[in-house]
């Protein structure tokens, strides 16, 4: 990302929250956002804007762009419950692999915990109370598969960072010793 688009972001960002943007807490922000694609980074910044009622984190808006890329971040909890629903009334208590197979990944972890079988046999009352079990686990694990995915794609950019640091170390390195070998 270059340093003026990004500059100009931060003070849209400093602005909107009527906060005083200097050198050092610009240097800081872009060393932790140097990387990221500038599309992103400002989409998550116009989120903040809308969302945040006080000035966000860096780690609020390494989520915010995150959730622009993961693959669940759309998926709503309701809705994966009709699917469950719908795979009790297409596959039934006897093919469960079946259907679990036709959830997603998340759902199918939840489901498999809160028990197939018991969400095919419940009655109108105890499906009620699962589908509310359901809900709070299914925003409870989106939030924290979020959350793991964003340290993954920070922690993978600090390894390509550090690798490119060792990259030029040993080549340094490499040509001195080509020097001295040569003299």
């Amino acid at each position: 990302m270059d340093i003026k688009e990004f500059s100009k972001i931060m003070q849209y960002l400093f602005t909107a929250y009527n906060k005083e943007l200097n050198n050092d807490l610009l240097a800081i922000w872009y060393d932790f956002f140097k990387r990221t694609d500038i599309g992103l980074f400002k989409n998550a910044v116009i989120q903040a804007i809308n969302q945040c009622k006080y000035f966000p984190s860096i780690a609020e808006i390494r989520e915010l762009i995150t959730l622009q890329n993961s693959p669940c971040a759309n998926l709503k909890a309701d809705e994966e419950w009709e699917k469950v629903i719908e795979s009790v009334r297409k596959y039934g208590s006897y093919r469960e692999d079946e259907a679990l197979a036709s959830l997603t990944p998340i759902t199918r972890n939840i489901v498999s915990r809160l028990g197939f079988f018991d969400i095919c046999v419940a009655d109108e009352t105890r499906k009620y109370n699962l589908r509310s079990a359901f809900i709070k686990s299914f925003e409870s694990e989106k939030q924290d598969l979020i959350k793991y995915e964003s340290a993954i794609i920070n922690d993978t950019e600090d390894m390509l960072a550090i690798q490119e640091r060792n990259r030029e170390s040993l080549n340094k390195l490499a040509s001195g010793l080509i020097k001295r070998i040569e003299e």
